[in-house]
């Protein structure tokens, strides 16, 4: 294996996720001042770290990225973002490393799990930075690594079906970093498209792009303890609901649809029986929610529909204190939970 090729390889990536701390940095820099050193030390570190991988990297333009290359910046790759991913909540609360690393791979990995008994204790500026490793880790932060590395040869393609889940990756696009880039912008935007709801819907900014960065990452991460539940809007929850469900469907029907390529989009299965699993789930919750006694129609509808997709889509958000729901509604979310 080339370890010079994975050192210059590991250090663009180190650089890739440096330039994503610039968002919590600004965030610092308008609500949270007494923070901002955090971030400015994170950048100082990711920095030194780039320069000791890119001083033992190769110097050499052009190299063949091969199988084993691409798995170890895969692999290496996630554990070098995790870990320094965990070194803002570590500059907060040096005491407990292994709670910053735990928030850091829960982001990262999009597993939205966390060690805090009270989301308090984060300022604003840690807020967002805990959500936008939600959405970091949603598009994929090889994908980020792909846009920004130069071409190398085929071996670029084993970096974009690492990162990419499911049995294979399709292409939008012909080439590798057009595909990534392609990605990146629908993502940006449909991102954008729901911060500019959740203000309209009456959140305030780092309430709504707390929410929507978790959102399309479909992660779970929320700006309270008890997810969507102290929000109390209905407004909010459909939001979370659409976005949610764009969120978890293939992201090249998007490409084929601003394409006006409605035809694949409607030859392809993989959302139809998605929805057709959503809309089932939903319907036998509703009706065990109404006929148990335990909610009004309405109530029913609302909450058998959101959880149905919260949990069908891996987002994990809730509307309402499942633990107590019927027998039969907890099953169905259990078996959607596997399905998703």
């Amino acid at each position: 294996m080339d370890s010079r090729l994975v050192n210059r390889l590991l250090a663009k990536l180190t650089i890739a996720f440096s330039s994503v701390l610039l968002v919590p940095l600004i965030a610092a820099l308008f609500a949270d001042r007494e923070h901002i050193w955090i971030f400015i030390f994170t950048l100082i570190t990711t920095s030194t770290i780039a320069s000791l991988f890119n001083l033992f990297g190769s110097r050499r333009p052009r190299q063949r990225l091969r199988v084993r290359e691409a798995i170890a910046v895969v692999g290496c790759g996630w554990l070098l973002v995790c870990l320094m991913g965990a070194l803002p909540y570590l500059f907060l609360n040096p005491a407990d490393p292994i709670a910053a690393v735990f928030e850091s791979v829960s982001g990262f990995s999009t597993t939205g799990v966390t060690t805090a008994l009270s989301f308090n204790d984060f300022p604003p500026s840690i807020r967002v930075w805990r959500c936008l490793t939600h959405w970091t880790g949603g598009i994929g932060v090889i994908m980020l690594f792909i846009i920004i590395m130069p071409q190398m040869n085929s071996g670029t393609s084993y970096l974009f079906n690492a990162e990419l889940p499911g049995g294979t990756a399709e292409r939008t696009l012909p080439k590798i970093k057009e595909s990534a880039m392609m990605i990146l912008l629908i993502y940006v935007i449909l991102t954008a498209v729901e911060v500019a709801l959740l203000l309209l819907a009456g959140l305030p900014i780092f309430q709504a792009l707390n929410l929507a960065l978790a959102t399309m990452a479909t992660g779970g991460f929320s700006y309270y303890h008890d997810s969507l539940i102290s929000f109390r809007s209905v407004y909010v929850e459909i939001i979370a609901i659409v976005f949610m469900l764009i969120a978890s469907m293939n992201f090249s029907l998007y490409y084929k649809i601003w394409r006006g390529d409605w035809a694949s989009v409607r030859q392809d299965s993989e959302h139809r029986y998605y929805l057709l699993i959503l809309t089932t789930a939903a319907a036998l919750i509703c009706g065990n929610l109404y006929f148990s006694g335990y909610m009004d129609f309405n109530g029913a509808l609302r909450h058998s529909i959101f959880q149905a997709v919260s949990i069908g889509s891996t987002t994990g958000y809730a509307s309402d204190d499942y633990n107590n729901w019927p027998s039969f509604s907890r099953s169905v979310l259990l078996m959607l939970m596997f399905i998703g």
